[in-house]
């Protein structure tokens, strides 16, 4: 089973933020994924085939991104979770950041540092 990255964002066309000068941090974030269903995972459902092909999302994640549209799946939009692959289909997913991803941004701010060493 392999996946191969199709991109991981900038090759997008310039969103209405981006025109203003400001960066999309969606279209920057969103991170494409393409594979085939293999033999072994043949009858699955689609849910369960994405999480074990992508085991750093969580199942309930990857069903949203099929409920939202972000799955492609037999060239549609997959819907349900629940439909069954089959082997030789291809899938793709546009990995979109959570909202709760999106609510947290890194701020510079002083530190005291207490204690330094070398390691």
């Amino acid at each position: 089973m392999s996946i191969q990255i199709i991109s991981t964002g900038g090759d997008e066309e310039p969103s209405d933020h981006e025109a203003d000068g400001e960066p999309d941090e969606v279209a920057s974030a969103l991170d494409v994924r393409e594979f085939e269903v293999p033999v072994s995972m043949h009858g699955w459902r689609l849910d369960r085939a994405l999480a074990v092909t992508m085991p750093e999302f969580s199942r309930s994640y990857l069903q949203q991104l099929i409920e939202d549209g972000a799955v492609v799946w037999r060239e549609t939009a997959a819907r349900k979770p629940a439909a069954k692959v089959s082997v030789g289909d291809g899938v793709r997913i546009e990995l979109r950041p959570t909202a709760q991803a999106m609510a947290f941004v890194a701020q510079p701010m002083a530190l005291d540092v207490v204690h330094e060493d070398d390691d």
